[in-house]
């Protein structure tokens, strides 16, 4: 029985972690070429393209214009257009793991109670904070 495994590419994903729903977003990697990166964000069926400059050597940082709560890959094109690859050395296995493929995630907005409140009484937003 002949089969082709052509198809049965493995592709690795790094999780690169979750990010607070504001400000920049710094990413646990490092740019490995100076220039424009071209980012691209796939949500479902959404891809959504954005270009950053990065030195080469400083962490990759993204403006955070995505919804929180919200979970999506990634992939970074290098400014001459080759794929951008992180490596990372596995400390179990005692390799190098190569990473085309990014994974994070968005948190979702978190209510802080700054005062025992009496829902019915007050207004809700003398109840919390969203400023954490």
């Amino acid at each position: 029985m002949n089969t082709c495994n052509i198809c049965e590419e493995v592709i690795n994903i790094l999780d690169l972690g979750c990010y607070s729903h504001c400000g920049v977003i710094t990413l646990g990697i490092r740019a490995n070429q100076s220039g424009i990166h071209t980012i691209l964000f796939n949500y479902g069926s959404f891809t959504h393209v954005s270009g950053r400059y990065v030195k080469k050597g400083d962490f990759i940082q993204l403006d955070n214009d995505f919804n929180e709560n919200a979970a999506f890959e990634l992939e970074i094109i290098n400014p001459d257009g080759t794929d951008y690859e992180a490596r990372v050395f596995n400390k179990i296995m005692f390799i190098e793991e190569k990473y085309k493929h990014f994974k994070m995630c968005i948190k979702p907005t978190k209510h802080k109670i700054i005062k025992e409140c009496n829902w019915c009484s007050l207004p809700i937003e003398q109840c919390y904070n969203d400023q954490i």
